[in-house]
């Protein structure tokens, strides 16, 4: 009896298809696409992972509160240890700050602060060059200038004037969000540059001549909005990494 021939399948015809395209590699499909492809994906992926697993969530809050014990001063001056405690407990709430730095540090395995210093703002008219509070003046963001309704009564572009102020309870520990920072690393001298693009709530509080915003956020950053650029930070940046 004749034996009939092993029917084959045309392997090449299989191969040519619209998923073989896609998937021509035996390594990677759909859950190795979905993967990060940086570490601003990898930050999205790690909020993921700490805001719907609490057994991660409730093993993090341990290792931020263990290391965090009370504060300790020291110094024969009454005074200097009241005003120290002041500043450190009330003012500026630095346990709760630590406890913000280590849900970053854990989350992110990258915390980013700065300190705020304040400072009161004013307007110069460019007409009679009276200096006016922004707290006080009228104003609006038009393009890349300040407009003020001067006293005077002309309507100008007016220059910022900002003016350092002595009232510590203004001072602020100021944490800066992960996913605005970019990095720019030099592997031969170490050196690392600081880059802060501004998020979509601040431009559009811009946009909008906020007093809120405009009246107290730093110079460097209304530069940047008007430029449309990334701010650079000098020196003063703590970078905490893991």
């Amino acid at each position: 009896m004749p034996i009939s021939p092993v029917s084959t399948v045309n392997t090449a015809a299989l191969m040519d298809t619209k998923y073989t395209k896609l998937y021509n590699n035996p390594n990677f499909d759909y859950m190795t696409e979905m993967l990060p492809k940086n570490i601003k994906d990898m930050f999205k992926w790690a909020e993921l992972v700490v805001n719907n697993a609490p057994v991660v969530a409730n093993g993090m809050k341990k290792l931020i509160n263990y290391p965090l014990t009370d504060f300790i001063y020291k110094t024969n001056s009454d005074k200097i240890r009241t005003d120290t405690k002041d500043l450190i407990e009330n003012k500026l709430k630095m346990r709760s700050h630590l406890l913000d730095v280590g849900a970053d540090y854990h989350t992110y395995g990258n915390v980013f602060r700065t300190v705020y210093f304040p400072f009161d703002r004013y307007l110069k008219c460019s007409s009679c060059g009276k200096e006016t509070n922004i707290e006080y003046a009228e104003f609006k963001l038009v393009r890349n200038m300040v407009v003020l309704t001067c006293e005077c009564g002309r309507r100008r572009a007016s220059t910022i004037v900002d003016k350092d102020s002595t009232d510590v309870s203004r001072i602020r520990l100021v944490n800066w969000d992960p996913h605005q920072m970019d990095l720019s690393f030099n592997p031969i001298t170490s050196e690392t540059s600081y880059y802060y693009s501004l998020p979509a709530t601040i431009k559009r509080g811009l946009a909008m001549s906020d007093p809120t915003i405009v009246n107290t956020l730093p110079k460097v950053f209304l530069d940047s909005y008007f430029k449309s650029r990334a701010i650079k930070f000098g020196a003063n940046i703590f970078h905490l990494k893991a």
